[in-house]
């Protein structure tokens, strides 16, 4: 399992414009963003249960089709500040696109004795 610190930045338009057309008005603050500008194509799935126990404990749950990879995430610990989408992710490669909680299962049990309702986090799909 590996962990992140994910920090986004989102923009909302509230007009049709192309990426080319943003890079010119962005002008040369884009020269930080183009030296690393690649095009990945990706696939996402966000889960929760019927009962929305992720979402009420501020995590979430996906799967992400990233070339021949699927890799499951869990995201937690969410603040924004100045525009900026900052949280932890933990990632583990798995096998079948199906939702599997089992390599985070450690991770969930340290959060749930943390937290102040320590019963067992149980997430049935």
């Amino acid at each position: 399992m590996s962990f992140n610190r994910e920090i986004e930045l989102k923009l909302r338009f509230t007009q049709e414009i192309s990426w080319d057309d943003l890079k010119k008005k962005i002008g040369r603050h884009f020269e930080i963003v183009s030296k690393t500008e690649q095009s990945l194509q990706l696939e996402s799935f966000y889960y929760d249960t019927p009962e929305k126990d992720l979402r009420e404990r501020g995590l979430s749950y996906r799967i992400r089709h990233q070339k021949s990879e699927l890799i499951a995430t869990i995201k937690a610990d969410g603040e924004i500040e100045g525009g900026l989408h900052s949280r932890n992710e933990w990632s583990a490669n798995i096998e079948q696109h199906k939702p599997d909680l089992t390599p985070f299962i450690e991770l969930l049990e340290k959060r749930a004795k943390s937290s102040a309702d320590p019963g067992r986090f149980v997430a049935n799909f």
